[in-house]
């Protein structure tokens, strides 16, 4: 079986763009949504849609510029929610967990 995203590090070489790269070439990963990104930096959070048998977890992560050296480390989080994945309603499934997570930075 495998595993979740969950509590996870790693150092990313490359732009601000790479650590989303990163996670979206996780075959399980349904989608990467970046939420925060106004810090010029590149510390941006976001959140992961992960696809495990039949059940979707929403994982947040974080990415922290590793200045003065090359890249980024990526951290993932505790599931945050999930939600059986069906796959006629998956897209507004997501779109109102996407519009929950907006919620909370406003």
């Amino acid at each position: 079986m495998k595993q979740l995203l969950t509590n996870r590090e790693w150092n990313i070489k490359g732009n601000w763009y790479q650590p989303e790269a990163h996670l979206s070439s996780f075959k399980s990963v349904l989608h990467v949504e970046l939420v925060q990104t106004s810090n010029s930096s590149g510390d941006w959070d976001g959140i992961i849609f992960q696809k495990i048998g039949n059940k979707v977890y929403t994982i947040p992560f974080n990415q922290c510029n590793n200045y003065p050296y090359e890249g980024f480390t990526l951290y993932t989080g505790e599931v945050k929610t999930s939600f059986s994945y069906n796959e006629p309603t998956f897209n507004e499934a997501i779109k109102q967990q996407i519009e929950f997570i907006y919620a909370m930075y406003v």
